[in-house]
């Protein structure tokens, strides 16, 4: 439980630098295309992901006096029906969740507003927790995911207060973005595929094997998460869009592989750690720890905003549509009023305490 805990942890403060470092990244290393950020993501999660799961597999077999490399890949085969087929699928998900969520920054929407919803994946889960439980009820058909079998007043009271905080900071945080119709439907596929792949992965990881120990049971199943998430580099399959990739692999990824592969090592470490969380705690829970990664997001774009200011040696001047302004001509970057920042903490706040205690009364 321990090692989950912590597990879950890593992967939200990789979480937080990922998001950070993508939306910086989007524009400059991808210029502004998502599916080229998508391939990208796609290819390196799944090929960094399956060479670190065979280390971990080696190092295991190599201290371990129980188990050895060939059992570890014999019981991977043996558990692919269908236990790997679900994981498989749940790999799927993840990336098409990585699919919206730059879907999102490629409408230019701010990178904490995009955080606090994913961090607000747990208020979904539990919600789809109790719908299931409602079907069970209504229906008579047993549902294993079943949280609850009642509903408490203070969890339907808290999900409420948590929504409307989190319509008010995104509606804060952009306003020239919620009315959208690309941004809202990416946003809300970029849930709903997060809803699933937590639940699918929870229930598979959490069934007990008749055959090996949980551990091993966890270890062999992971290569197959990143084979499905190796289904995001189907656009190679395309020949437009594989001549736009080979032609950013030329002018763009060759010039920043650097930081590339530093973000693409964070952004794998994101649901490599999570599903380890995941193999032991409930989904929801998993999702509440994940999602403090918000407040991080917050306060790394309120550095970086401080540190454009440091580099250019510029006071920070806000024009009237609340913009800073380099040399007084070239905007560069979006700044809040302190009015704003107070506003958008206060909203911030409300969704994670409001997150917090849904989870408590579920």
């Amino acid at each position: 439980m321990t090692i989950a805990i912590i597990s879950t942890a890593i992967s939200s403060v990789c979480m937080a630098l990922m998001i950070v470092t993508d939306k910086l990244m989007l524009n400059q290393c991808y210029e502004s295309k998502p599916r080229q950020a998508w391939f990208i993501s796609s290819l390196a999660g799944s090929v960094f992901g399956l060479i670190l799961t065979f280390i971990m597999w080696g190092a295991i077999a190599a201290v371990s006096t129980s188990g050895t490399f060939i059992m570890l890949l014999s019981a991977s085969i043996d558990l692919f029906f269908w236990q790997g087929l679900v994981v498989l699928v749940a790999g799927i998900l993840g990336i098409q969740i990585l699919f919206h969520y730059f879907n999102c920054f490629g409408e230019e929407a701010s990178s904490a507003s995009v955080a606090a919803w994913i961090a607000a994946t747990p208020i979904f889960i539990l919600l789809t927790f109790v719908f299931l439980g409602l079907i069970s009820q209504l229906t008579g058909f047993y549902t294993a995911s079943t949280l609850t079998q009642s509903i408490h007043p203070i969890f339907v009271i808290s999900t409420i207060i948590t929504t409307f905080a989190l319509i008010g900071f995104e509606y804060v945080s952009n306003s020239d973005k919620i009315f959208q119709n690309k941004y809202r439907k990416s946003l809300i596929l970029l849930i709903s595929y997060n809803v699933f792949y937590s639940i699918l992965l929870q229930y598979v990881l959490s069934s007990e094997p008749w055959k090996y120990s949980h551990s091993m049971y966890v270890l062999a199943l992971l290569p197959y998460l990143w084979v499905g998430f190796a289904t995001g580099t189907r656009d190679i399959l395309n020949k437009n869009r594989r001549k736009e990739i080979f032609d950013n692999w030329h002018l763009n990824v060759k010039k920043y592989w650097k930081l590339i592969l530093m973000a693409e090592i964070i952004g794998m470490f994101v649901f490599y750690f999570e599903y380890f969380g995941l193999a032991d705690l409930n989904a929801a829970y998993v999702s509440v720890i994940i999602g403090a990664h918000v407040l991080l997001v917050y306060l790394l774009d309120f550095l970086l905003l401080l540190y454009i200011h440091s580099k250019h040696n510029h006071f920070i001047k806000i024009n009237k549509t609340q913009t800073l302004i380099i040399d007084e001509t070239i905007p560069l970057y979006q700044v809040k009023t302190i009015k704003a920042r107070i506003v958008e903490i206060l909203f911030l706040t409300t969704t994670v305490v409001g997150i917090i205690v849904t989870t408590m009364y579920i």
